[in-house]
C-alpha cells in the first residue's frame, strides 16, 4: 500500500506492513563482545543525546529482530545479571572481610612495633646513661691523675688515690 508521500508501507521483500519502532521498547543491549546479533552491528548506529540506541529507518527489520530477541531473552538475561550481581556482592563482602582482617593484623603489628620501639628507646637511654657515668668517672680519674702529677712529691694522699694500688710512688 502506498502512502500519500509516495513511499510504501511494506518492507522490501516482505508482505507484512512496516511498523515504526515503539518508543517503549528498551534499547538494544550489546553482548560483551559488542554484538547485538543483528546485521547492523557493522553499520553506524545513531544515538540520541542520552546515548540510547536510535534505529536507522532503513534497518527497521533488524531493530525489530533485535527487540524481539531481547524481549525473548530478557528474563534469562535478567536472571544472569541477577546471579552475577549476587556473586559480585558475595565477592565484595569477602573482600571487605579480608580488609577488616588485614586492618586488625596491621593494628596488632603496629602495637607490637610501638612496644618494641619503646623497649629499644629505653635500652638506648640506659646505655647512654651508663656511658655518661663511665665518661664522668674517667674524666674524674684523669683529673685526679693530672692533679697528682703536679702535686709535691711528698703528698702521697693525692697520688695514692689516683694511682693503681700495685704501683709504688717514689
Amino acid at each position: 500500500m502506498n502512502r500519500s508521500d509516495g513511499s510504501s508501507n511494506l518492507l522490501e521483500g516482505s508482505d507484512e506492513p512496516s511498523r515504526a519502532p515503539t518508543p517503549s521498547l528498551p534499547p538494544v543491549v550489546k553482548a560483551p563482545g559488542g554484538s547485538t546479533g543483528s546485521s547492523f552491528d557493522n553499520k553506524a548506529e545513531p544515538q540520541c543525546a542520552h546515548g540510547h540506541h536510535q534505529p536507522a529507518t532503513d534497518d527497521s527489520r533488524d531493530y525489530m529482530w533485535a527487540s524481539t530477541e531481547l524481549a525473548a531473552s530478557g528474563p534469562a538475561a535478567l536472571s544472569a545479571v541477577s546471579e552475577e550481581l549476587e556473586q559480585l556482592g558475595k565477592f565484595q563482602m569477602s573482600l571487605e572481610g579480608k580488609v577488616v582482617g588485614l586492618q586488625k593484623q596491621l593494628e596488632h603489628h603496629r602495637v607490637a612495633l610501638d612496644a618494641t620501639m619503646e623497649g629499644v628507646q629505653k635500652q638506648l637511654e640506659g646505655q647512654a646513661e651508663t656511658q655518661r657515668r663511665q665518661h664522668a668517672q674517667l674524666v674524674e680519674l684523669l683529673t685526679q691523675q693530672s692533679a697528682g702529677a703536679c702535686s709535691p712529691i711528698g703528698d702521697s694522699s693525692v697520688v695514692s688515690a689516683a694511682a693503681p694500688t700495685h704501683v709504688r710512688v717514689h
